[in-house]
């Protein structure tokens, strides 16, 4: 829990709609980097932001600081697609140079939930897949789509897994940078249930004929 004065701090920059100078900067396989002064979109905040991606058992981590809208802020959350398992961890601080807590990324658990989620991975709008059982706290259905445009040119990447709620608060983001312009979304649903086995359905049927 933040300590009050960091929250009447951050509610008085909301509402006049002040912008953070925080710190931008990028670094793998660390827990910290140093960089340059950014200027925040009104209502972000300043953020330390820890990713842990394990891709066909290759572990490759990231370290960024950014700004992020407030409701990333202290969020645990991760992702699971097949052979790619993501993972990330999300701190935050209120003043102008302020420097975040180094995040802690969740252990996970390989436990069955119950919640089944199609899995697939394609360079087209939306792509759809097989359902798999998820795992741990993975507990949602996302989809991530991501449109990359470069002058007239537009190249589509879309993805769909398990996530747990903390990776669901992530928000839709836009981005312009040396003419390339890229959007993200993300969309989180309940997981389905699996279909009933042909072997249960069957006495079931034969049950309900004679009820």
């Amino acid at each position: 829990m933040f300590p009050l004065e960091f929250i009447f701090i951050f509610s008085t920059f909301a509402a006049t709609g002040h912008s953070l100078i925080c710190t931008g900067c990028f670094s793998p396989n660390e827990d910290s980097c140093t960089g340059f002064p950014i200027t925040c979109p009104p209502s972000y905040v300043c953020a330390s932001q820890y990713t842990i991606s394990i891709i066909g058992g290759v572990v490759m981590k990231d370290f960024q600081r950014l700004c992020v809208p407030q409701n990333e802020c202290n969020v645990t959350g991760s992702f699971t697609l097949s052979s790619l398992v993501g993972k990330i961890a999300t701190t935050c601080c209120f003043t102008d140079n302020c420097s975040p807590e180094t995040p802690k990324v969740p252990d996970g658990s390989s436990q069955p939930n119950g919640v089944w989620c199609q899995q697939c991975q394609e360079d087209i709008a939306s792509c759809t897949g097989s359902r798999v059982e998820c795992t741990g706290e993975d507990t949602m259905c996302l989809l991530e789509t991501q449109k990359t445009t470069t002058g007239s040119h537009t190249v589509y990447r879309s993805k769909r897994g398990c996530a747990s709620k903390g990776f669901c608060y992530k928000s839709n983001m836009t981005t312009d940078t040396g003419g390339v312009r890229e959007e993200k979304t993300y969309i989180c649903s309940g997981g389905g249930l699996p279909v009933m086995p042909l072997l249960l359905i069957q006495p079931l049927a034969l049950f309900l004929a004679f009820y």
